[in-house]
């Protein structure tokens, strides 16, 4: 009687837990043009920090732009320059709050998580 009560309690609890969870799916669907040779799909928002994905195709740039918040890049695929800096597939990059970063430069087609603020004046992503 005791298991029977724990296992429905514990089928409950991940039911609750699957509800509160954000699934985007792989796809063509949630794909917008952010800049030319650049498309966002967002994944989250929440009090205006969004985590995305951006799109590039081969050398197009996300211009350089402040950050009002901390904003944290992931490159999945391709490879990315920022100044003297180049990342590959695997590499993060954090930029603080307060700086200004020099222009993300796409070396080739590139796929890469974005977590920052929202999209405003002077801040593309």
């Amino acid at each position: 009687m005791i298991e029977r009560v724990r296992v429905r309690l514990m089928q409950r609890i991940a039911a609750e837990s699957a509800q509160q969870t954000t699934a985007v799916p792989a796809g063509p669907d949630g794909w917008l043009p952010l800049l030319p040779g650049i498309e966002r799909k967002l994944l989250h928002e929440q009090n205006g920090i969004v985590s995305c994905l951006l799109s590039f195709t081969a050398g197009t740039a996300l211009p350089a732009h402040a950050h009002p918040v901390d904003e944290e890049y992931v490159v999945l695929s391709g490879t990315l320059r920022i100044g003297a800096i180049v990342l590959g597939p695997g590499s993060y990059l954090r930029v603080p709050a307060g700086a200004r970063a020099a222009a993300l430069i796409a070396q080739d087609a590139a796929l890469v998580y974005i977590r920052g603020m929202l999209p405003g004046p002077g801040h593309p992503v």
